[in-house]
C-alpha cells in the first residue's frame, strides 16, 4: 500500500489551502485522461491528482487524517509499494516524488 510522508502531506495540504479548497477535501490520484493532452514525451498517460470531497467507489483509501488520500484503481499497482514524499529542488521549490 502507498505510504505518504509528513512532508508530502504538508505540501499537499499547502496546495489545497492555496487553491481555496475546503480543509475536509482529500486528494485523489488517477491517470490523466488521454484527451487532456497531458501525455508525456513517450505518449503515455501520467499520474495526476485533484482535490475531491470524497473517494469514488472503487478508490483505495490510503489515509484519512490529516489529509485523506485516495488512489484510483488504475494507478494502485503503479503506486502500491511506493512512498509519496516531498523533495526540495534548488531553484524549483518543492515537488512530490514517488520513492520505491
Amino acid at each position: 500500500m502507498l505510504k505518504v510522508t509528513n512532508g508530502a502531506t504538508a505540501l499537499l495540504s499547502e496546495a489545497r489551502a492555496s487553491a481555496g479548497v475546503p480543509d475536509n477535501f482529500g486528494v485523489r490520484f488517477f491517470l490523466s485522461p488521454k484527451d487532456e493532452g497531458k501525455a508525456n514525451e513517450g505518449g503515455q498517460q501520467q499520474i495526476t491528482f485533484k482535490f475531491v470531497a470524497s473517494p469514488e467507489p472503487p478508490d483505495e483509501v490510503v489515509t484519512k487524517e490529516p489529509l485523506p488520500v485516495y488512489v484510483a484503481p488504475e494507478v494502485v499497482e503503479a503506486m502500491g509499494d511506493a512512498t509519496l514524499d516531498a523533495q526540495v529542488d534548488e531553484g524549483a521549490g518543492r515537488r512530490l516524488v514517488l520513492r520505491r
